[in-house]
């Protein structure tokens, strides 16, 4: 799951991290995401600081943005499984057209798939991480292509964050939620680890486990 490109061999892949608390969006709300409907918040983030995250603190106050930078002791015991989202996790995200997913202690994020659970798109920020599903080998196709459905950003350009994604159209950006709920329902839906195994079937052509 926290894998890096560079570290992988040739026929290494990325899985999806899982949700820790995912988000179970009524199917009123999965047709809101289909018909893009308008939502209160252009980008958020609420989680710990570290590993470059209080950079985000910057965006704090800026026109549709919810940013909420809180201890680690608080927000774990407020996301986890039992816990009581005194945060309104989970609504937050319903809300947002795109959410941050940067890296912690490792690589990967459990944002990643939270946020797809909620029809938002992950705004990623872990230089080096092999997403889902990805090889390393970059002279071949890749077997999903995360860039439909997730931006990446470097981890010196947290402050850009904004200028980037204030430049993708609304129409772009209504596919990339619609791509986001669909690779979460087929690949990373922590309900059961078919997806896992879906993704991991269609990610063998484009490794040496089979050269086709």
């Amino acid at each position: 799951m926290s894998i890096a490109r560079k570290e992988a061999l040739e026929v290494d892949i990325g899985l999806p991290p899982p949700a820790i608390k995912p988000i179970n969006l009524t199917s009123e709300e999965v047709i809101s995401v289909n018909e893009c409907r308008e939502r209160n918040y252009v980008f958020s983030f609420q989680g710990n600081p570290g590993h470059g995250r209080d950079q985000l603190v910057g965006l704090k106050g800026e026109d549709g943005v919810y940013i909420n930078v809180v201890s680690r002791k608080k927000y774990m015991g407020d996301i986890t499984v039992g816990g009581n989202d005194t945060m309104n996790y989970a609504a937050i995200l319903k809300q947002s057209y795109f959410a941050a997913s940067p890296r912690g202690d490792n690589l990967f994020s459990y944002r990643f798939a939270e946020i797809l659970s909620a029809g938002a798109v992950p705004v990623v920020y872990a230089d080096d991480w092999l997403p889902p599903f990805d090889t390393p080998n970059v002279s071949k196709k890749q077997a999903f292509d995360w860039s439909n459905c997730a931006v990446f950003i470097p981890e010196s350009k947290y402050n850009k964050t904004l200028d980037i994604i204030r430049t993708i159209p609304i129409t772009k950006r209504c596919k990339m939620q619609q791509c986001a709920v669909g690779a979460w329902e087929r690949y990373a839906s922590s309900r059961s680890r078919a997806g896992w195994l879906r993704g991991i079937l269609a990610s063998l052509p484009h490794t040496n486990h089979l050269d086709v």
